[in-house]
This record gives structure tokens, C-alpha cells and sequence, in this order.
């Protein structure tokens, strides 16, 4: 238990004293590019999804 508390109380020491926190700013330039990245990742996977599910379509009705 004692080992627990001292991993406890060093974890706290160290965000306190030596890590670096990230301004507002660059918070929010962070924030726009992941916001950004994920519009556009998330328009490319509905365009891929839209022709593979046209494609497939296309290829049950020739069989069927």
C-alpha cells in the first residue's frame, strides 16, 4: 500500500511541477486541425462507402 502512495504522490508532484501544459491557443489551432482532419476523413469513408455499396448493387443485379 505504501508503494501505491508514493507512485500516487510522485504522479502529482510531476503534473505540478514538470510538464508542460499547452497554452488556450494552441488548444484551439489543436482542436481545429482534429476537427478539420475528421470532417475530411469522415467525407472520404462516406464517398467509399457510397461507390463500393453502387458497385456491389450493380454487381447483384447482373447476377440475380
Amino acid at each position: 500500500m505504501n508503494k501505491l502512495a508514493t507512485y500516487i504522490k510522485d504522479s502529482f508532484y510531476e503534473l505540478q511541477h514538470n510538464v508542460t501544459w499547452s497554452s488556450w491557443e494552441e488548444l484551439q489551432e489543436s482542436l481545429m486541425l482534429v476537427v478539420t482532419a475528421t470532417i475530411i476523413f469522415a467525407i472520404i469513408l462516406f464517398a467509399l462507402d457510397q461507390v463500393f455499396s453502387n458497385v456491389l448493387k450493380l454487381i447483384y443485379e447482373t447476377i440475380i
